[in-house]
C-alpha cells in the first residue's frame, strides 16, 4: 500500500460496493480526491513547506477527509428517489445532508486542530 495506485484502488473499490456497483458515482469520489491531492500539493510547493511526516500525516488526513466528505453527498444523492431532475435532486441533498456533514465532519475535525494548537512541542 505504499503507492498512491492502490489509495485510489481501495477507495474505488470501497465507494463501488457501497454506491450500489455504480460506476460513475464512484469516479467523482476519485475525481474530488484527484482534486484534493493536486491542490495540497501545490499548496505545499507555493508555502515552501518540504514533505516530510508531518506534512505527509496532513496530506493522509486531507484525503480522508475529503473521501469522508465527497462519499456522503455522493451517496445522498445517488440514494435520493424524490427528484428525476439532477439539478433539484443534487440542491435537495445539498440542502438536507449538508448540514449534518459539516457539523459531523468539520466541527469535530476543527476541535481535534485547536486542541493541537494549544499543545507543546518541539515540532511547532
Amino acid at each position: 500500500w505504499d503507492q498512491p495506485g492502490h489509495l485510489y484502488l481501495a477507495v474505488f473499490l470501497v465507494s463501488f460496493v457501497m454506491l450500489g456497483f455504480q460506476i460513475y458515482p464512484s469516479l467523482v469520489i476519485l475525481l474530488s480526491i484527484t482534486m484534493v491531492i493536486v491542490d495540497m500539493f501545490g499548496v505545499m510547493v507555493t508555502v515552501g513547506i518540504p514533505l516530510n511526516a508531518i506534512s505527509l500525516v496532513n496530506l493522509i488526513m486531507s484525503v480522508g477527509i475529503a473521501v469522508e466528505f465527497s462519499a456522503h453527498i455522493v451517496k445522498s444523492y445517488v440514494s435520493c428517489p424524490l427528484h428525476k431532475s439532477p439539478r433539484l435532486r443534487a440542491k435537495f441533498r445539498l440542502v438536507t445532508t449538508g448540514p449534518s456533514v459539516f457539523s459531523g465532519i468539520t466541527l469535530t475535525k476543527f476541535v481535534g486542530i485547536v486542541v493541537l494548537a494549544f499543545a507543546k512541542s518541539k515540532l511547532f
